[in-house]
């Protein structure tokens, strides 16, 4: 664990905190409940057990570690990208799976999916009464493909680490109360196609964040407290389907080097439901002029 999620160490990380319980946990788990655990599966195990203790997991409203290790009782939680996805009628995801911090595979907690290799490509768990902070350790999943924790009240700040997650396509943390600068370096990131932070408290500019290496589709960055230039490279990435920067004190108008499609959408910034659409009726010229009339609200 110290050298796959920590790049080694003396151990004093175990000394208190989330880590302390994960590892407490780990040292008393019936890994696979008594079936054989490779080392990647430890490892994983234990970056969950620290999500959940991070996140506050004995208070979540569904699939909360159990008294009994051994327990397998299912649970569900409102989730897009987990395991045994199902729907209900109004249109609303969710995940069946065991509760986590069991026996059971943690490939089967709810929220969670895995590849055929049984390595996590999925941590989803949206609306389900998260608090606390985000953990480094999430960074050391390496084929993790989506993180979604969307709807919870997250505090803290978003690690820089997660700039190693060299495979995410989806980061969904929009709806909680993260704060503080935006530090991922995104020149790493280079297959994610939708970064969705709306509606928290983060802060700072955008620009220097190797936006020009990704290969973004969605980007909702609105409801914060952002300041400074929009950077032309956000308007210049060649798939951008959707941006929405709205509600911010953002300086400067986004001038849109390419409209690909018809169903681009650009918000104007001001806090309203108005859009400028890149259609027939709303040309490139038309958006840029309507983009430069306006400020952030």
């Amino acid at each position: 664990i110290l050298d796959k999620v920590y790049d080694s160490g003396d151990g004093s990380i175990f000394n208190s905190g989330p880590a302390k319980d994960a590892i407490a946990w780990l040292d008393g788990d019936a890994c696979d409940c008594g079936q054989f655990c490779s080392e990647d599966q430890v490892v994983q195990r234990y970056i969950l057990a620290v999500l959940y203790f991070s996140t506050n997991g004995n208070n979540w409203d569904s699939c909360s570690a159990p008294d009994n290790i051994q327990n397998d009782d299912t649970c569900q939680v409102q989730s897009s990208y987990g395991n045994n996805i199902t729907s209900d009628d109004e249109g609303k995801t969710f995940s069946s799976g065991f509760k986590w911090l069991t026996c059971n595979t943690e490939c089967e907690w709810g929220g969670i999916n895995c590849n055929q290799n049984g390595l996590i490509i999925a941590t989803d768990v949206e609306d389900n009464g998260l608090t606390g902070t985000l953990p480094n350790e999430v960074a050391a999943l390496p084929r993790l493909f989506a993180f979604a924790l969307e709807q919870n009240d997250i505090s803290g700040t978003i690690p820089s680490q997660y700039s190693d997650l060299a495979r995410l396509v989806i980061l969904d943390l929009d709806f909680n109360s993260l704060e503080g600068s935006l530090l991922l370096d995104l020149s790493k990131m280079t297959k994610l196609r939708q970064l969705d932070l709306n509606n928290n408290n983060l802060e700072g500019t955008l620009g220097g964040l190797g936006w020009e290496n990704t290969d973004l589709q969605f980007l909702d960055l609105s409801r914060n407290n952002f300041v400074g230039p929009i950077p032309t490279e956000i308007g210049n990435l060649p798939n951008l389907r959707s941006v929405q920067l709205y509600c911010n004190q953002l300086e400067a108008p986004l001038e849109w080097v390419n409209c690909p499609t018809a169903d681009m959408v650009a918000d104007d910034y001001i806090c309203d439901d108005s859009l400028c659409e890149c259609t027939e009726e709303y040309t490139q010229e038309t958006c840029t002029a309507k983009l430069a009339s306006n400020k952030s609200g």
